[in-house]
């Protein structure tokens, strides 16, 4: 299941979800002045941008967010069944993450879902398979990398140094 909206700039707004299935939110624009994110477990977040990112929250947990929004803030909750995850231990809380993998295959889904192909039940299933592969491989990787450590880029900015750095390989790049 998936539900989706647009909110517009200056909206005071506010989630709430506790329930048996998984959510996974995908914050396609967003930029809020206020507000944080909050599941069990986990410290909270006051991130003010959170355009493509990505919060999971397991099935039993409790999730809040609230936003005061700075900018129009778009995003799509996708409710999935925990049976679909093989390996649900492990399965941990995330806000606001980034994964290529995981939003790719969440968008797919939520672009089949809109586009009225519901009815090619083998194919949502497929892609739910998929997403559940990915979010599971996601926490496996979080497993076996070192801790954060504080300092360094931004991610947008690794992803921007990377880029140039590979758009100009055959010349000297001085820092």
């Amino acid at each position: 299941r998936r539900s989706s909206d647009l909110v517009p700039t200056g909206s005071k707004i506010e989630f709430c979800f506790q329930g048996r299935r998984h959510l996974l939110a995908l914050y396609y624009e967003g930029v809020r002045t206020g507000g944080e994110t909050s599941i069990d477990g986990l410290h909270s977040s006051r991130l003010r941008s959170f355009v493509h990112k990505l919060t999971f929250v397991p099935a039993g947990c409790a999730y809040r967010e609230s936003h005061e929004t700075g900018a129009s803030t778009r995003l799509t909750f996708l409710y999935l069944d925990p049976a679909a995850i093989r390996k649900p231990e492990g399965l941990e809380p995330r806000v606001y993450f980034e994964d290529s993998l995981v939003w790719e295959t969440a968008s797919k889904l939520k672009n089949t879902i809109e586009s009225r192909q519901a009815k090619c039940v083998a194919y949502l299933e497929a892609l739910s398979g998929v997403l559940a592969h990915e979010l599971t491989r996601v926490d496996q990787q979080l497993v076996r990398e070192p801790a954060l450590s504080r300092g360094g880029l931004a991610s947008w900015q690794r992803r921007a140094v990377v880029d140039y750095i590979e758009a100009h390989l055959g010349e000297q790049v001085c820092l």
